[in-house]
Formats: C-alpha cells, sequence, structure tokens
C-alpha cells in the first residue's frame, strides 16, 4: 500500500543519487555534499520501524523493540562522542608555547591556512595569550596566503620578518608523520616558505589521525601540534647606510 509506494520512492532516490555520484556526476561523501538526501534517509528508517512495529503483535514486546530501534541510530554518537571531540581539537600546549615565545623572542608567529582558522578559535577561548603574550611581545600574527592570496597554490610563499615561529596542527615541516590523505590536501612547511629558510623543529607532537589515508575533504581532526622555528639560509647583511661619511 502505501508505506511500499513510500519506500520504493525513497529507494529509487537513493540510487539515483549513487548512480550519479559513480558517474562523477555530484560527489558523496561529507555532510555538505549528502544533507539534501538526509530526509530520505531518516524517513526509510522510519517506515522500516513502521514495519517492524506491525510485524510484532504482542503490545509488551513490541514497544521495547521499537524504542531500542528508535534510539539505536544514536547508538554510533554515544560511544564515539568523548573521541569524535577530543580528536578533532588541537592538542596545543599555550604554555610550552608560551615558553618558546619567550626564548625566541619571534617577530612573526605564522601558520598555514588550515592551521590559522583553529588557532584564532583558540584565542577567542584564551584571550589572556593574546593579550599577555601575543600583544605584550608585539608578535605579528599572521598565515602565509593571508599575504598571498593572488599566489595559491604556487609555492614557495613570502613570509614576513625574520625570526619566525611556525605553528601547525596538520602537518609536520617535512610531512614524515602523515599519510596521503592529509599530505594529498595540505602543503607542508617546507614547500610552503621554500629553500631560503633553516627549519629547527621545537614541539613535533603528532596526532591521532596523522596517518589517515582517506582523502576527508575538510574534516581532518586537527589533533596534531608542531612548532618550528624559521631563520634565513642566508643572514641578511648589516646595514650600513645609517653611518655618516666623513
Amino acid at each position: 500500500g502505501r508505506s511500499r509506494g513510500i519506500i520504493s520512492a525513497l529507494i529509487c532516490l537513493l540510487i539515483v543519487f549513487l548512480a550519479a555520484n559513480l558517474l562523477r556526476l555530484v560527489p558523496y561523501g561529507g555532510l555538505r555534499n549528502t544533507l539534501f538526501i538526509a530526509p530520505a534517509i531518516w524517513l526509510s528508517y522510519g517506515v522500516i520501524v513502521e514495519q517492524y512495529r506491525k510485524v510484532i503483535k504482542r503490545r509488551r514486546l513490541r514497544v521495547p523493540v521499537v524504542t531500542v530501534l528508535i534510539l539505536l541510530p544514536l547508538l554510533p554518537f554515544l560511544f564515539s562522542l568523548p573521541g569524535f571531540y577530543s580528536d578533532r581539537v588541537s592538542a596545543v600546549d599555550l604554555k610550552r608555547l608560551e615558553v618558546l615565545i619567550e626564548e625566541y623572542r619571534p617577530d612573526t608567529l605564522i601558520m598555514a591556512e588550515a592551521s590559522y582558522d583553529p588557532f584564532r578559535m583558540i584565542l577567542q577561548r584564551h584571550p589572556e595569550f593574546q593579550s599577555r603574550v601575543l600583544e605584550r611581545n608585539g608578535i605579528n600574527l599572521t598565515s602565509f596566503f593571508e599575504f598571498s592570496d593572488s599566489r595559491w597554490g604556487r609555492y614557495p610563499l613570502p613570509v614576513p620578518g625574520e625570526n619566525i615561529l611556525a605553528l601547525d596542527f596538520y602537518l609536520s615541516y617535512n610531512s614524515r608523520c602523515e599519510g596521503p590523505g592529509i599530505t594529498n590536501d595540505h602543503p607542508d612547511l617546507t614547500e610552503l616558505a621554500g629553500p631560503g629558510w633553516i627549519i629547527e623543529p621545537l614541539i613535533e607532537q603528532p596526532g591521532k589521525n596523522c596517518t589517515v589515508r582517506q582523502h576527508q575533504s575538510i574534516y581532518y581532526p586537527p589533533n596534531s601540534f608542531f612548532v618550528y622555528h624559521l631563520r634565513p639560509a642566508v643572514p641578511p647583511e648589516p646595514r650600513t647606510d645609517f653611518y655618516e661619511s666623513e
């Protein structure tokens, strides 16, 4: 009857969508790309639950079974909820970062564009770090792509300053810790800065997701913590223009 018609329509919708994906007409994967089929998925599940309710004749058995079926989609979230968030936040240690800033006295704290936004959110939660550490020391906080939007994808990019600390939540400076799921989508510090810089590792703490091999768009958990010191490979020549000639 009506239920079979609904099921048929929903199944046809999913089949059409998957077929279009196989033909590379629409992308599959990621909440943004599949959001529009969410009603079809949930309605399909609701129809299945309703069919189970009709099959089970005894009321005492029917109520707990239907309740379990309704709660069943929540189980993956309940089991993964703590890890879901802990694996998707940065493992940055602001105290260790502050110690390095006090030690190296950088003029710039720079990071790749993918790490820049998470760090800005961290500063919103810890505004005292920005005022007490960054602003007090006159540190320029920026990302590579802020300086060269027109050169997106063409490296190296210009690095402002001569005494730099680089922060990253995704990649080690030479990608030696990460799998292709990340390296295929994010340039490392060596590629961004180019050969004109000496890169000294200060903190290298790979995250739980670093070896991921499957491409996941923007959903990489930024849970690594890397800090590097950059200095020019060739020291700048001392200025002489301020000496007065005799």
